[in-house]
């Protein structure tokens, strides 16, 4: 992970790409998660915001959640 105000030399179309490949990953694993579930709806939110020069992403849904053991590893 890089520091906030950390910038990065890339090819033309670079970010575009890696942030379209980013937001499909999360939904891909909310849509997985919520298919393994039960229990609740299968919503599926998709969060979107800028705070000053960064972009936060965030995605939410109603899956089984993250094994204990890995979250130290994730989060």
């Amino acid at each position: 992970m890089f520091p906030a105000a950390s910038y990065i030399n890339c090819r033309r179309g670079w970010i575009a790409r890696s942030f379209a490949a980013i937001v499909g990953n999360l939904l891909d694993n909310a849509f997985e998660a919520s298919l393994r579930t039960q229990e609740g709806d299968n919503t599926i939110e998709l969060f979107l915001s800028d705070e000053g020069d960064e972009v936060v992403i965030e995605v939410a849904d109603q899956g089984c959640g993250v094994p204990e053991a890995l979250r130290e590893k994730i989060f």
